[in-house]
């Protein structure tokens, strides 16, 4: 089986998903789709590399992350940022 590819770390921000999209200068609603994301773990040693196995693979940013500890387990969540992709076909006009 290979080996799941690791999201980086240094993507991976606490800062709000308003406050993000405002300092790159990109609507909200137009160029990434919001995913959430939630990882557990026993301990609170490993939480980041779990959380960072389940950010989707074509995510560019995580942001609003945080880290809870409870007695028995550790958790983290965030909001991938996937970019939204564009297809289709361009209509040129024939010249006359």
């Amino acid at each position: 089986m290979a080996d799941k590819k690791v999201f980086p770390l240094e993507r991976i921000l606490t800062v709000s998903l308003g406050d993000f999209l405002e300092h790159i200068d990109a609507n909200e609603d137009g160029y990434y789709y919001a995913v959430g994301v939630h990882a557990e773990t026993p301990r609170l040693g490993g939480i980041h590399e779990a959380f960072a196995l389940e950010v989707p693979i074509d995510a560019e940013f995580v942001v609003d992350y945080r880290v809870s500890e409870g007695n028995r387990y550790c958790s983290a969540s965030g909001t991938a940022l996937v970019p939204k992709k564009t297809s289709g076909t361009a209509l040129i006009p024939k010249k006359r």
